[in-house]
């Protein structure tokens, strides 16, 4: 029995990984977040907005959440996050996404 959940969540997890997104470049559009979970108010030393800009300046068409069309497919985007750790002088902080 243990053999057959075994077989049965490898064949689950390759047929996910043969359809899912192979590159960046496949997703059509990253959201980011008005305000990261470390801010205190929205858009605090406009690097919400320097995010957005480097997405677009990079050929991903960048959102804030309030821009996001209506008419598009949610699973054609990334939504990009940021971590704050904790610092003496500044906050380090490291950027993610989420699929």
């Amino acid at each position: 029995m243990k053999r057959f959940y075994l077989i049965a969540f490898f064949y689950i997890t390759i047929t996910n990984l043969g359809f899912s997104q192979k590159s960046l470049s496949d997703y059509s559009y990253v959201v980011v977040s008005e305000q990261f979970e470390f801010q205190k108010e929205k858009d605090k030393y406009e690097l919400n907005s320097f995010t957005k800009f480097l997405f677009n300046k990079h050929g991903f068409h960048a959102f804030f959440d309030r821009e996001v069309p209506v008419n598009v497919n949610r699973c054609d985007g990334l939504w990009a996050e940021a971590e704050g750790g904790p610092g003496f002088v500044y906050k380090k902080i490291v950027m993610g996404m989420k699929f």
